[in-house]
């Protein structure tokens, strides 16, 4: 086996580095001294997605740096002028990287990299992003900070510092910063802050709509801040799936501000960095080389207008509309902040109790009927349990808010508010999607069958009707389709099918029960939510 020694060598040959630095039996050269010195001083590893990083112990903590990070560049540099009393050579730093990476990918153990949470072994980690490298250790005990957490996370440069939280805070103490109308649209921020702590989704989205002067980009902001700070914690749509991904890497909790339209291939993107899916991104350099970045985070989105229009996405939100703010009642910016400051330690102190409370109660919540977010909903309600709350409500709140997200879906897509028209005068009707569009046609006149979003054909409104069959279905019409061979389309109206799965309880369910933690009957069931081609790329 090729020492490191020999490696750095030549690969220093190849940089024409003088190896020797003199006569034949001298020091080795700079390349292979900094490889020297630098696996006496860290640790190498590589995460699961194949980059090469060190843990170095630095003040008393470890740190965990790419061998190709600015960080890791400065260290080598400080660490060779203290041994050596001069500067590196820039070559034989790049040679001395190339070869501690190379060990890293091919000598050293994997470790799963996490940015800002992480879970482990029933705990969850809160990397406070501070100096010290101090981490929050959550779990149904309570929490407590520690600097030798056993994970390995990464510091992004946009990551900004968390405050040391405080025992015995109140989340509470977060509403006054936050424009909202009523205790139930509250109950659903504080339980989407609760799920913003985990690091495994589903999550839901959070839509936060008003009128200009509501407070949508301040509500975001805080909400995002108080969980996940980075330097620019508001950001632009994303053009396309890399943007994503860019966020999706270096934040938790990512936050979208003034959105004013949502393509639907936006909203496929959405869905799947919120619940699963994975999101495709060509590798930097390359032309064919595709990486699949799957992963889950947190999201919030703001506009003026309702952003979610397509079924599968109201599905996974929560929208929430802000109220208009009093001239009287509005705040300076600056004591605002300064406010926010101070009770920040506080606030995020009440939010630890609250998540830890809920993975105590946790194991003990069970629903009869699950959601859609099966997963959130019973962090929410472990949450609700954890801190003494009345029983049911959250559900009553997230209920109500499901209600009227489906009606929104309904009154969006042309053709749900078409067959609910179409079936008001019949109990049943069955056929080919062709024969069901024709009679559609002429219920809605050739004005509207010629409008953006009508179908075309029998296949588009196959389509669009499997994408809005859950929602015509909590509305009492349900749709359903034979196989592929018989082409049959059958709709019946009843008032049977409504809210079967959107309205659950809390009472547990019988020992035994499937899909207790709902994630089999919520993200693998969307066949449309597919990985996006080249061409749908270029729309986003």
């Amino acid at each position: 086996m090729t020492t490191a020694k020999q490696a750095a060598e030549r690969l220093a040959d190849s940089f024409d580095v003088d190896v020797h630095e003199g006569a034949a039996g001298s020091r080795p050269s700079q390349a292979t001294q900094l490889v020297d010195m630098a696996l006496t001083a860290v640790s190498l590893w590589h995460s699961d997605e194949g980059d090469p990083f060190a843990t170095m112990k630095v003040k008393g903590h470890h740190e965990n740096w790419p061998l190709r990070s600015k960080q890791f560049r400065n260290f080598l540099d400080y660490t060779f002028f203290r041994s050596h009393g001069k500067v590196v050579n820039s070559q034989a730093r790049q040679g001395a990287i190339d070869t501690l990476s190379g060990l890293a990918l091919f000598e050293s153990p994997e470790h799963a990299v996490h940015t800002r949470i992480a879970e482990e072994g029933g705990y969850l980690y809160l990397d406070l992003g501070n100096a010290g490298w101090e981490v929050v250790k959550i779990g149904p005990e309570g929490w407590v900070v520690t600097i030798d957490p056993p994970v390995k996370f990464r510091r992004p440069n946009s990551t900004k510092p968390l405050p040391m939280p405080i025992h015995g805070g109140s989340l509470d103490g977060i509403r006054r910063f936050l424009n909202l109308g009523s205790d139930s649209d509250w109950s659903l921020v504080k339980a989407w802050l609760v799920q913003s702590v985990f690091a495994i989704g589903p999550f839901v989205i959070l839509i936060l709509a008003g009128e200009a002067g509501t407070a949508k980009s301040t509500t975001a902001l805080v909400l995002k801040v108080c969980v996940d700070p980075t330097t620019a914690p508001l950001r632009s749509p994303a053009r396309n799936e890399h943007d994503l991904v860019i966020a999706a890497r270096n934040s938790q909790v990512i936050a979208f501000d003034n959105l004013s339209y949502l393509s639907g291939t936006q909203s496929d993107a959405l869905c799947r960095l919120a619940t699963g899916g994975g999101l495709g991104t060509r590798q930097l350099f390359t032309d064919a080389e595709e990486s699949l970045f799957d992963v889950q985070r947190p999201i919030i989105l703001n506009g003026i207008t309702d952003l979610a229009h397509r079924g599968d996405l109201l599905d996974r939100c929560i929208p929430i509309t802000l109220p208009v703010i009093d001239e009287d009642e509005r705040r300076d910016e600056e004591v605002f902040w300064h406010d926010f400051t101070q009770a920040h330690p506080t606030i995020l102190g009440g939010l630890l109790d609250t998540v830890a409370g809920a993975l105590k109660e946790l194991p003990g919540v069970k629903l009869d009927r699950l959601p859609r977010m099966a997963d959130f909903a019973r962090r929410a309600v472990a949450a609700e349990r954890g801190q003494g709350l009345g029983h049911g409500s959250f559900m009553a709140a997230y209920a109500k808010n499901r209600a009227g997200a489906n009606d929104t879906a309904l009154e969006a897509s042309p053709v749900a508010g078409s067959i609910v028209d179409f079936m008001a005068s019949r109990e049943k009707w069955a056929g080919t999607a062709t024969v069901l569009l024709a009679a559609l046609d002429s219920l809605v006149g050739e004005t509207k069958s010629k409008r953006k979003g009508w179908p075309v054909d029998g296949a588009q409104l196959g389509k669009i009707l499997r994408r809005i069959a859950p929602n015509l279905r909590r509305a009492g019409t349900d749709v359903q389709f034979d196989t592929p061979k018989r082409r049959t389309i059958t709709v019946r109206k009843g008032r049977d099918f409504a809210d079967t799965t959107d309205m659950p309880s809390q009472e547990p369910q019988e020992d035994g029960a499937t899909g207790v933690d709902g994630h089999d009957s919520d993200v693998s069931n969307d066949s449309e939510i597919h990985n996006l081609s080249n061409e749908e790329v270029l729309e986003f």
